[in-house]
């Protein structure tokens, strides 16, 4: 049986979520949809200006953070940026 451990490379490696950027994304739409039924309409999740995924940014993310107690871990830059980086 892979563990879950493995599971995850795999999904990292298959996804290139290598860096931040899509790292974050994975983790805010992960909760964005985990009350949605299935199968998703990807309509619902686009902006009006339908260029990016609605409900993501750097505030968004922050709460999630701190909901899964993980704020003592992080450094959060500027508000006006989405930045963010792990400490130790």
């Amino acid at each position: 049986m892979i563990s879950t451990e493995e599971r995850l490379k795999a999904f990292q490696e298959e996804n290139n979520i290598y860096t931040k950027g899509p790292l974050s994304l994975v983790v805010q739409f992960t909760r964005l949809v985990q009350n949605k039924d299935f199968p998703l309409n990807p309509d619902d999740f686009q902006t009006s200006s339908k260029g990016q995924v609605a409900g993501l940014g750097g505030g968004n993310l922050k709460k999630i953070f701190y909901d899964i107690k993980c704020f003592k871990y992080l450094i959060f830059e500027r508000p006006s940026t989405d930045k963010f980086h792990t400490v130790g």
